[in-house]
């Protein structure tokens, strides 16, 4: 099989580590902005070769 396509199954493998109830699942692009030093982390971690996941919650008050 072609190696571009062996990455690809085995990006999409490692994503699916993360399951989520179907009401937690968000469609991109989020209604959010990511601040600047949250961009320089995750940036900086994945230049460093690690993984990253990046969690929001969504608080209302009431």
């Amino acid at each position: 099989m072609d190696c571009r396509y062996m990455k690809k199954v085995k990006s999409v493998m490692q994503w699916g580590k993360i399951i989520l109830p179907l009401s937690s699942i968000r469609y991109y692009p989020p209604q959010f902005t990511l601040r600047n030093p949250l961009i320089e982390g995750v940036s900086n971690a994945f230049e460093a070769g690690y993984e990253v996941a990046v969690i929001v919650f969504k608080l209302r008050n009431q």
